[in-house]
């Protein structure tokens, strides 16, 4: 006797913008990301949905590589400024994170 396997079949939640939004899916991915659920993600990978999806996280990445170069920079300026005599070593650890002083 062979067993038949039968495919699941999943209601995917309806989610709470239109394809044609630019904006609202971001804000989305991001609640997502930070309270997972699984009814939430199976609509996110849905295929009418996950080009949108991806483009929100790629967004969410962008994102966060430019806050992480602003970051450096900041930290680089500082340490500059601080090597040259031009602020303080107190100056420059208040624009420094705990890790990166030496």
């Amino acid at each position: 006797m062979t067993q038949r396997i039968v495919p699941r079949t999943t209601t995917l939640k309806r989610l709470p913008y239109d394809l044609d939004d630019d904006e609202a899916p971001e804000r989305y991915v991001r609640e997502a990301l930070r309270r997972s659920q699984g009814g939430n993600w199976k609509g996110l990978v849905a295929d009418d949905r996950v080009v949108q999806t991806c483009q929100a996280l790629r967004q969410i990445e962008a994102g966060a590589a430019r806050s992480h170069i602003r970051h450096r920079e900041a930290i680089r300026l500082a340490e500059a400024d601080r090597d040259s005599g031009l602020i303080s070593e107190q100056e420059a650890a208040l624009a420094l994170p705990r890790e990166d002083l030496r």
